[in-house]
């Protein structure tokens, strides 16, 4: 049996195969459409369990009736939505330069807060210099708060804020 040692490496051979994680996420921009879904998979739960509850064939009829109708329009607002999404690819910043933006939008304790006024400022800016595709600026950034709706929006932050 043949035993071969581990390759040793450089640091001249980690420097050049070294490579930032990324990450593609997608994101619905019809959030409209999100709302209205999750009311009708509530509805539609709602529904299964009233039908089961059914106490004659009329009440079961109607309900399968209705469960058909709320499938149906979910089925719908599903393939519209899914038109909706866009994929973007967001890229880590190396260590020293997330340790420099968070140096300069840290508290006194040395945190990025969520509840700090620069968190979104800090955000935006970390946003602008992760996104790989499509690529951004500060003020870019700063405009998507302006029309995606929160669920959006905490997806690309999450996103951002935990890839490294």
């Amino acid at each position: 049996m043949s035993t071969t040692a581990p390759k040793a490496w450089t640091l001249a051979d980690i420097l050049e195969k070294a490579r930032l994680p990324e990450r593609v996420i997608e994101l619905n921009l019809r959030g409209d459409l999100d709302a209205e879904l999750d009311l009708l998979v509530a509805d539609l739960a709602a529904l299964v369990d009233r039908r089961k509850q059914a106490g004659d064939k009329t009440d079961a009829e109607a309900a399968a009736a209705e469960e058909t109708a709320l499938r149906d329009r979910v089925r719908e607002l599903t393939a519209e939505s899914g038109a909706g999404k866009v994929r973007v690819r967001l890229r880590a910043l190396t260590s020293s330069r997330r340790d420099e933006l968070v140096d300069q939008y840290a508290d006194d304790e040395g945190k990025v807060s969520r509840e700090s006024e620069t968190f979104v400022v800090f955000v935006n800016t970390l946003l602008a210099e992760m996104l790989v595709e499509p690529v951004a600026t500060v003020e870019q950034v700063a405009s998507l708060r302006s029309v995606l709706g929160a669920k959006a929006m905490n997806t690309l932050t999450t996103a951002a804020l935990t890839l490294g």
